[in-house]
């Protein structure tokens, strides 16, 4: 389907069409353009301009939701196997991590919580708030927990600096959670560390620097 003006004007003013299925339309437009700057402007120059921001609060929310729900599947897996109960076979593990995961792979990745929490504040808090996370190992399995954080923190599409309504981000959150002090920070270090998620956080912001840099560098050359 092409999406252009009229179509656009046609389906605001159209009486035949809830507001609500009117707003779910857009919603789709919206999943199934992200990447498309073409499409975001004709939207934000629409007569949905107004409409855009709740229909993108909904859509956040329903993702965010959306998350949490499979991810509680892990969670509960992962509490079975602390308390040494449950008949699980790594390739079940794999399967809902994977599911997990492939949630976490779209450009639109920044789901956030009515208090614009993303996703990564959630598991931050989930990570460092429950020691069963840290008691179980995942051997013979693909992936694990720490492949969700990356398939998160490592996604180039997601705003890892994204603030909540406290004015908190994600990696004041995670320094405060793991206790981490700052004279043990090496603020020369390259390498990526798989095992402490506090780096992983300060690689991925160290990295965006770098990348903004070169940009700029770029638009000065020519």
């Amino acid at each position: 389907m092409t999406i252009d003006s009229l179509f656009l004007d046609l389906l605001y003013d159209t009486t035949i069409v809830s507001k609500i299925d009117k707003n779910n339309i857009i919603s789709n437009i919206l999943n199934n353009n992200s990447a498309s700057s073409e499409i975001i402007e004709l939207l934000n120059k629409s007569k949905f301009q107004s409409e855009l921001s709740e229909i993108n609060k909904n859509k956040n929310t329903k993702l965010y939701n959306n998350f949490i729900k499979e991810f509680r599947k892990l969670r509960q897996i992962i509490i079975d196997l602390y308390n040494e109960s449950g008949d699980y076979e790594t390739g079940d593990i794999d399967r809902v991590i994977l599911e997990i995961m492939s949630l976490c792979e779209d450009s639109y990745i920044n789901y956030t919580n009515e208090n614009n929490e993303t996703i990564l504040f959630y598991l931050l808090r989930e990570y460092y708030e429950h020691d069963f996370y840290e008691e179980v190992d995942f051997n013979g399995c693909r992936y694990s927990l720490m492949s969700i954080f990356d398939s998160v923190i490592l996604n180039k599409n997601f705003n890892i600096d994204i603030k909540n309504n406290d004015g908190i981000d994600a990696y004041c959150l995670c320094k405060d959670l793991s206790g981490y002090n700052d004279d043990d920070e090496d603020e020369d270090y390259d390498e990526y560390d798989e095992d402490i998620l506090f780096y992983k956080i300060s690689y991925r912001r160290k990295l965006n620097k770098k990348n903004k840099s070169i940009q700029q560098t770029s638009k000065i050359g020519k």
